[in-house]
């Protein structure tokens, strides 16, 4: 499964900052890539930025059109899911109240690695400046790694879900995650991002019900192969293969046609819910959105300590 994702709001003025998610079967993606640009190529000059369509700057009726001819596509319907984040002061609390969690957890990861002897060294001075790094994020940024993770965890569970309705589980194996990098800033802090984003999955997995595990799959089923670390085993809390990172990756949204239209889907449902803009275009969305009955679904953070065995040392 290939899912794009994207997110929309002014998360220092908005209520709520979204992402959304979208869903593109494998087999399909060249087919549907031709078909999106056939679409976007209609489109005048006025809605786009730097040649690329912007879903700010579309209007209802072009929306519309949007839904009817690439999600509604005929070579496989694209699915998506929208989820957000409430800026409130409460979720600025719990922000730094999950960050200094995640500050001793990076510091017993360093302290395991220092122990283990000089050939880990580099691998403990990394971890050492990525939680510098993640001590000076804004509580903007710091919204956006949680709402981030809870998007890839959803989309990584309806992505089975739907591989296994629609029939094409085996191609769960080409598994990627393509992410705006437009928010991340400087190129260095990728690895940060995706390890930190690992780790808000890592925590997920254990407190938001586990990743979707199909038994009747068995060992040689190719998502199992590659993803987990043992087949046989009956654990079903979490992915923990390094391909599972691999599969996680950032690309400028004009490398990525998945991110566009995630980007469409994304503005096109803070307008409308957030800024109250009424877009009739969200009901032709409706059938598509795995949201379920809401637009979508709302992260609430904790300010509970929970158990959840550290990341960067449970083996």
């Amino acid at each position: 499964m290939i899912i794009g994702i994207d997110d929309s709001g002014d998360y220092d003025s908005a209520p709520v900052g979204l992402y959304a998610a979208i869903l593109i079967r494998p087999k399909k993606q060249a087919k549907i890539e031709q078909h999106f640009l056939k679409w976007e190529g209609k489109l005048p000059s006025s809605v786009k930025k730097n040649g690329e369509v912007k879903g700010h700057l579309l209007s209802n009726d072009q929306l519309i059109s949007f839904c009817e001819e690439v999600i509604r596509n005929p070579f496989f319907g694209i699915k998506f899911l929208v989820v957000g984040i409430e800026t409130d002061k409460l979720s600025k609390s719990s922000l730094d109240y999950q960050r200094d969690i995640n500050l001793e957890q990076i510091a017993q990861g360093v302290a395991g690695y220092r122990k283990q002897g000089e050939e880990f060294l580099a691998i403990a001075n990394e971890y050492e400046e990525m939680a510098k790094w993640l001590k000076k994020k804004s509580y903007k940024t710091l919204m956006k790694i949680d709402l981030l993770g809870f998007a890839l965890f959803k989309a990584l569970n309806e992505a089975i879900k739907q591989s296994v309705v629609r029939n094409f589980s085996r191609e769960l194996a080409d598994l990627q995650f393509k992410i705006d990098k437009g928010f991340i800033g400087k190129d260095e802090h990728l690895m940060y991002w995706k390890d930190i984003v690992r780790g808000q999955m890592w925590h997920l997995s254990y407190h938001g019900g586990g990743i979707i595990h199909i038994k009747q799959w068995n060992s040689h089923h190719p998502f199992l192969k590659k993803f987990y670390p043992d087949p046989s085993s009956k654990t079903e809390k979490s992915i923990v293969k390094p391909a599972f990172r691999d599969s996680i990756n950032f690309y400028d949204s004009s490398e990525s046609y998945e991110i566009r239209i995630a980007d469409i889907i994304a503005s096109t449902f803070f307008r409308h819910f957030i800024n109250n803009e009424k877009l009739s275009a969200v009901r032709c969305l409706r059938s598509s959105n795995l949201s379920g009955r809401v637009p979508y679904t709302l992260m609430k953070l904790s300010q509970t300590r929970v158990q959840t065995p550290n990341p960067y040392i449970d083996k």
